[in-house]
């Protein structure tokens, strides 16, 4: 299947409008972030109102994380994104998008004793995944969060 475009997430975001850069104005305090991070909001519109993204594919290098989240990769950058930002763009570019594939790439697990990589990696994958279904569903919501895992069931 040929696609229109294809987009490569990592320390710059390419596509058929240019460049755009993750923002740097990144909150200090976990409490001050919104659902997306200022880092993501350009990125959605490219793929939504440009006719030319009417299917995209989606290569996620996880190096593009910061080292201290995805330590077993193969060049690891200081100062990337953090889980926070990631898992949304992910989520939200699936959910709001024609995905028509989804890859991880950079992926060595014998590097991370912890097994961080290989979690935060399966995490990256469940939220394409969700946000697919989102998508199939037809919530077009944006930050969707459903009431059953919203509620702790207290009053």
């Amino acid at each position: 299947m040929r696609t229109n475009a294809a987009m490569l997430l990592g320390s710059l975001l390419v596509s058929g409008a240019g460049y755009a850069q993750f923002g740097d104005d990144t909150p200090d305090r976990p409490e001050e972030m919104a659902p997306a991070s200022p880092g993501v909001e350009p990125v959605i519109p490219l793929n939504k109102d440009d006719p030319t993204y009417n299917l995209l594919f989606i290569s996620f290098d996880i190096d593009a994380i910061d080292p201290a989240y995805m330590p077993g990769t193969g060049t690891p950058e200081p100062g990337g994104l953090t889980t926070g930002e990631a898992f949304p763009l992910v989520r939200r570019l699936c959910a709001e998008t024609n995905v028509v594939g989804f890859d991880l790439v950079e992926l060595l697990p014998y590097r991370d004793p912890g097994y961080t990589t290989v979690l935060n990696s399966n995490r990256l994958v469940r939220e394409c995944l969700v946000g697919l279904a989102l998508r199939n569903k037809g919530i077009t919501e944006e930050h969707f969060l459903s009431p059953k895992t919203v509620d702790d069931g207290r009053q």
